[in-house]
């Protein structure tokens, strides 16, 4: 088995969060869309397991996510697949292939969540689509 760690960024403004929720829940996730497309390149099927999870319509600045794949592949191209067909607004800005027992959850050292909201009278005009942003970014041991 192979254990390849992301980094991702993505707005999360159209999306149901990062994961599926359930049997009948939405597969509008973002999860969705990076597994679908890992699966396309590799014929695999792919279990993937993120540091933390974000709400319905939630940012990720930073969110650290792992999956194994039975044959390897170069971290490279897995990473410039996944950015050719991934949507504009999901962006994966690294992949490394990590130890087999690393697991983004589990190794996670440190959570840092941000929330800003816009209270002013009239709304910011670049940020009127982005009242709450959830910025993630996890220190994880190698």
């Amino acid at each position: 088995m192979y254990n390849y760690r992301i980094e991702a960024e993505y707005d999360g403004g159209r999306y149901d969060g990062w994961q599926r929720l359930g049997k009948d829940a939405s597969t509008n996730t973002i999860e969705s869309k990076l597994t679908e497309i890992i699966s396309r390149m590799t014929g695999e099927t792919v279990d993937m397991y993120a540091g933390s999870r974000t709400e319905k319509g939630v940012h990720a600045l930073c969110q650290t996510a792992n999956f194994k794949l039975e044959k390897e592949v170069k971290a490279f191209e897995l990473k410039n697949y996944l950015n050719r067909y991934l949507p504009r607004d999901i962006a994966v800005m690294s992949v490394t292939e990590v130890d087999e027992r690393f697991h983004s959850q589990l190794n996670a050292r440190l959570r840092i969540y941000e929330y800003r909201l816009d209270t002013g009278n009239v709304a910011n005009v670049f940020r009127r689509n982005m009242l709450i942003i959830h910025l993630i970014c996890l220190i994880l041991m190698r």
